[in-house]
C-alpha cells in the first residue's frame, strides 16, 4: 500500500475509509433522528420524504454552480462561503429548537 503525500486530507487505509464511512453515516443518522423527534407522530414518514427529496434536493442542485462561481473569484472563497452558512445554520438550530431533554 502507498503510503500518501504529506499534507495530503485522505487516506489510502481501509481504516481510515471506514472511519469517514462511519462519521457520514452516523451524521444523516442524526439528521434522520432530529426529522422525527420534531415533526408528528402521524407526520414522521412524510417529513422524513419531504427533507430529503424536496428541500435537500433543492437546497444541493445550484450549490456546485455557485461553488464554481465562487472559485473562480478565489479558490478558497467556496470553503469560506460553506463555513459562514454551516455557522449561520448551527446558529439557526441553537436559537429555535428546544431539547428539553438537553441537560
Amino acid at each position: 500500500m502507498e503510503p500518501t503525500r504529506p499534507g495530503s486530507w485522505h487516506t489510502r487505509s481501509p481504516a481510515g475509509s471506514l472511519s469517514l464511512l462511519a462519521l457520514s453515516v452516523s451524521w444523516v443518522n442524526r439528521r434522520k433522528a432530529l426529522i422525527v423527534d420534531l415533526a408528528r407522530p402521524s407526520l414522521r414518514a412524510r417529513s422524513i420524504g419531504l427533507y430529503y427529496y424536496l428541500i435537500r434536493s433543492v437546497a444541493i442542485a445550484p450549490a456546485a454552480f455557485v461553488g464554481g462561481l465562487l472559485w473562480k473569484l478565489a479558490p478558497t472563497l467556496p470553503f469560506y462561503f460553506a463555513a459562514g452558512i454551516g455557522v449561520i445554520g448551527t446558529a439557526a438550530f441553537a436559537l429555535t429548537v428546544d431539547e428539553p431533554q438537553a441537560g
